[in-house]
C-alpha cells in the first residue's frame, strides 16, 4: 500500500499547534519571518529540507524544555 505524505507546511503547523506555540514564537526561535513561516504552513511556499529541519528542531526542543 502506498503511504501518503503531507506537505511539510501541514506537518509544521500541526507540530506548532501541538506545542501551543504562536507563529511569532516559532519564527523568532527558528530565525525566520512570520510571513514566510505562515506561507510555508499554508502551502504557498515550499521550504528546503534545511528550513524544515531548523523549524521542527526548534519546536521539538521547545516541547522538550516544557516537559522537563
Amino acid at each position: 500500500m502506498k503511504q501518503q505524505t503531507q506537505p511539510p507546511g501541514v506537518a509544521i503547523k500541526a507540530l506548532r499547534e501541538m506545542a501551543s506555540m504562536t507563529l511569532k514564537e516559532v519564527a523568532t526561535g527558528a530565525d525566520t519571518s512570520v510571513s514566510y513561516l505562515s506561507k510555508v504552513e499554508n502551502g504557498v511556499f515550499h521550504p528546503t529540507q534545511t528550513y524544515v529541519a531548523r523549524v521542527v528542531g526548534f519546536i521539538s526542543s521547545s516541547m522538550l524544555r516544557k516537559a522537563a
